[in-house]
């Protein structure tokens, strides 16, 4: 999966020296489905369309700390 998302977002995958602790996100918000930040770069730096750009692998049956935020 893939998501891009505004240009300087804090989001971290396993290529930004965090390999044990990469970022999680749920997409879309709310439904359940987890996914692990593989890799994140930044496309268009400097440029009108600049975004930040990730990929994303799916975590099977993760279930969320609680409570929920």
């Amino acid at each position: 999966m893939l998501i891009m998302l505004p240009p300087g977002t804090d989001i971290r995958g396993i290529n930004d020296g965090t390999f044990n602790n990469p970022d999680r996100v749920e997409v879309p918000a709310g439904s359940g489905r987890v996914y692990q930040v593989q890799y994140v770069d930044d496309i268009g730096k400097g440029f009108a369309n600049e975004h930040r750009f990730a990929t994303l692998a799916k975590i099977p049956l993760y279930i969320w700390p609680v409570p929920i935020p």
